[in-house]
């Protein structure tokens, strides 16, 4: 199955990564690249939220292995 890369470089740390659909929620306690592995392939909606809830987000269709930066 595909990976998801994000890169944090910005905002307050720790940060909340939502995928949408699905509700699926990975918490990170620094900024920097992140993996999530086993991702199914599908459309998605990315959002990262940080503690003061500043966020953005990005959509992505997965067919194999997609890096957000």
């Amino acid at each position: 199955m595909p990976s998801i890369t994000i890169n944090i470089i910005a905002g307050y740390p720790p940060y909340t990564v939502t995928l949408q659909p699905g509700d699926i929620h990975f918490h990170f306690d620094d900024a920097g690249l992140k993996i999530i592995n086993d991702v199914p392939v599908g459309e998605y909606t990315i959002s990262v939220t940080d503690s003061i809830n500043c966020y953005d987000d990005a959509s992505v269709t997965l067919t194999s292995t997609t890096t957000i930066l």
